[in-house]
């Protein structure tokens, strides 16, 4: 997970030009158990009088210090990238806060209260119903949206059982009642309902009604 020094080319490496890009999306993370790799183990032990990292990869200040790294390498790419294009909008489409850090080490809501992330696509992929008015309900995401736009992305099912047009429009209109800045989709093979439970014209339909 370590990042060597020097290597300050992140915008030119990624293959287009950053000059023409106006948003760019990040969804990156580290496992909590990830981290026994030689070269984060040495710097671990560089910093911690050559101590080697605690061997229950919950440990709290394990868990402290590798979210720490990720930060400042979300640090560095802001500030690479914001050189390179001002205007560029950086993303991040997380889990919600205490479960993107205790899963993840991610800890975005120091990203976006420190001014690192532009704007959020929280990801509230649930089955019920009452799951998803209680994640909206969630105080951190409340209180990160007052400083930064939060949106939610809705999960529109697995290829083999995609949820309906009438399923989906029940989630939507849950995020339309809080005060999040709108909805995005994932799906796996393709968002396309009338391959699955709903024609085409049912679907063009609905977002007509929810979105126009």
């Amino acid at each position: 997970m370590g990042q060597q020094d020097g290597d300050n080319n992140l915008p030119q490496g990624w293959g287009f030009d950053l000059k023409t890009v106006g948003s760019l999306i990040y969804h990156f993370a580290l496992p909590v158990e990830f981290g026994y790799d030689a070269y984060t183990v040495q710097l671990y032990k560089q910093e911690h009088q050559g101590k080697a990292p605690p061997k229950n990869y919950n440990n709290p200040e394990w868990m402290a210090w590798r979210a720490a790294k990720l930060t400042q390498l979300m640090a560095k790419i802001n500030k690479e990238v914001k050189a390179v294009r001002k205007d560029a909008v950086i993303s991040l489409s997380p889990n919600s806060p205490n479960f993107a850090y205790n899963k993840y080490l991610q800890d975005w809501r120091r990203w976006a209260n420190t001014g690192l992330l532009d704007e959020v696509i929280v990801q509230v992929y649930r089955e019920d119903l009452a799951a998803i008015k209680s994640e909206l309900n969630n105080n951190d995401l409340l209180s990160i949206n007052n400083k930064i736009p939060i949106a939610i992305g809705l999960y529109t099912g697995p290829f083999l059982k995609a949820k309906s047009v009438e399923r989906l429009k029940q989630e939507i209109k849950i995020v339309q009642k809080s005060p999040y800045k709108g909805v995005s989709f994932f799906s796996w093979e393709t968002t396309l309902w009338f391959l699955k439970k709903s024609s085409h014209h049912q679907v063009e339909q609905t977002f007509r009604q929810l979105f126009v």
